[in-house]
């Protein structure tokens, strides 16, 4: 898991704050069964909300913390993937092909580069090799060709769903 320290620092959050929510999000309860001071604290700032009676109280990550959560694992863009995104994208309009989200096509490209460790002229090359090679309508839209999860409603990205990640091996 690649963890976004600077993201983590703006959050406010401390480490043992930042594991309790990734413990009730991965549901080990067990975790966090002592720690009420720290959960209170985190319900009272919005990260928690709680379901249940008043004699078994049961926690509950709010749209704020599985947001956090999510956002935590993608690396801070840098001038490397704003390039690499750029230049997919350029690839792409050039072949008539419209990208409807670009930032998300730049988050994609930060966190592919975060993943693996290969020259982004070397990735640049193989979607062009892909794209001169393949028919228009049968291509895959960019931010497919980096992620797609298994459904719709999935969101945590893994190089064993990106199709360039296979073609890159």
């Amino acid at each position: 898991m690649y963890i976004n320290f600077n993201l983590l620092k703006r959050s406010g959050l401390n480490a043992s704050e930042f594991l309790l929510l990734q413990g009730i999000k991965q549901k080990e309860y067990e975790l966090f069964s002592k720690a009420t001071k720290t959960l209170k604290k985190l319900e009272e700032e919005g990260w928690l909300k709680t379901i249940g009676k008043k004699t078994s109280v049961d926690y509950r990550l709010d749209k704020k913390a599985k947001t956090f959560l999510r956002d935590v694992e993608i690396a801070d863009i840098s001038g490397e993937s704003k390039y690499l995104a750029q230049s997919l994208i350029s690839l792409y309009e050039d072949k008539g092909i419209k990208i409807t989200n670009k930032k998300k096509i730049v988050e994609l490209c930060s966190w592919f580069i975060s993943e693996i460790e290969i020259e982004i002229d070397v990735i640049i090359s193989v979607v062009a090799d892909y794209l001169n090679t393949t028919e228009t309508k049968y291509t895959s839209k960019l931010d497919n060709l980096l992620w797609k999860g298994d459904s719709v409603w999935a969101n945590n990205w893994n190089l064993s769903q990106s199709k360039l990640y296979g073609m890159l091996k």
